[in-house]
């Protein structure tokens, strides 16, 4: 058998069976011929035992690897180091509630051979969901990973505008990419902080991949002939959920930038504070939203100054680390 040229990776946490069936469906109905692709299953037990019940039996490779529960960034690089020990030159991480168009494979392949100056890129996430969602969230929809557009977006460095970073949800990369954010989390690891945990939710792990084809000099890239299906449970349309979301969101840009040293005025904690009491003076919705966002920076700048998590900034200064640096 010969290798395969891209390793698909889903990193799942207990996912829901009958979402997960579509997913593996929508896998199996890929142009790419299966002997061109491997598949990684990374979770727990109970996770490969909802694989499994939904059909693996139709891939010729496929992997199962296990992993606890200890945040989606831990997960990710399970399925980095996996990659890397094959032959494959790309990786795409697909999520459990994703649906991708069944060209999907062949078309991303197709950009890596006619686009050798791409380490990163993804496409268009068309959002499918379980409830009619409110009309309040459209300027939220990219949040939750449903992101439609007709034109390229490609940019060959971080400008202020994170548009071109495609989330896991479908993201290419090259091996050399997946090579050097290793390198960085082994140099670091507080920065698996990003894809968060339990006790602290924070939303980042995908940028800061994104971010580690710049540091190659890498362009990244979104593609509109590269669509997926994102299927959004009624839950997530919440105002509870969008308030954690932006929490989360908050506190890992934050985070992110300051590992990466992208120079950002400090707020001082009196400006928080007084943002909350501005809050108080706005409609519950805004005020439950902009409160959230500010909790965000409090969370930023707990997790930043605990001992509990080294390798953020250089011990007795004040700068941020340096990712190349970093990596040695």
């Amino acid at each position: 058998m010969l290798p395969s040229q891209i390793t698909v990776a889903i990193c799942a946490h207990r996912p829901r069976f009958e979402i997960f069936v579509q997913a593996l469906d929508a896998l199996r109905k890929q142009t790419l011929s299966s002997d061109q692709w491997e598949l990684l299953v990374v979770g727990d037990a109970q996770t490969h035992a909802t694989a499994r019940r939904a059909g693996l039996s139709w891939h010729p490779r496929v992997k199962l690897l296990e992993e606890e529960p200890k945040g989606i960034a831990r997960a990710r690089v399970r399925a980095l180091k996996e990659f890397l020990q094959g032959g494959s030159d790309l990786l795409v991480f697909v999520d459990d509630d994703n649906l991708l168009a069944p060209d999907f494979l062949e078309v991303g392949l197709d950009l890596a051979k006619r686009e050798p100056n791409l380490g990163c890129w993804g496409g268009q996430l068309i959002g499918s969901f379980e409830v009619d969602p409110p009309e309040w969230i459209d300027e939220f929809l990219k949040y939750i990973a449903v992101f439609p557009f007709e034109e390229e977006i490609r940019s060959h460095s971080y400008a202020g505008s994170y548009d071109a970073i495609p989330p896991t949800a479908g993201m290419f990369l090259r091996r050399p990419v997946a090579e050097h954010h290793l390198r960085l989390v082994e140099s670091a690891p507080a920065r698996l902080a990003l894809g968060g945990t339990r006790a602290a939710p924070i939303c980042g792990e995908d940028m800061d991949l994104g971010f580690g084809a710049f540091d190659l000099g890498y362009e990244i890239g979104r593609f509109p002939q590269l669509k997926l299906t994102h299927l959004i449970s009624s839950d997530r349309l919440t105002e509870n959920y969008i308030a954690r979301l932006l929490t989360s969101i908050r506190a890992g840009t934050i985070i992110l930038e300051a590992i990466r040293g992208i120079d950002r005025p400090t707020r001082s904690p009196l400006s928080l504070w007084w943002d909350r009491v501005r809050a108080l003076r706005l409609p519950p919705r805004h005020r439950k939203f902009m409160l959230a966002e500010t909790e965000g920076e409090f969370l930023a700048r707990r997790i930043l100054g605990d001992l509990k998590f080294p390798g953020f900034l250089p011990a007795n200064t004040g700068r941020s680390m340096d990712p190349v640096e970093a990596a040695g």
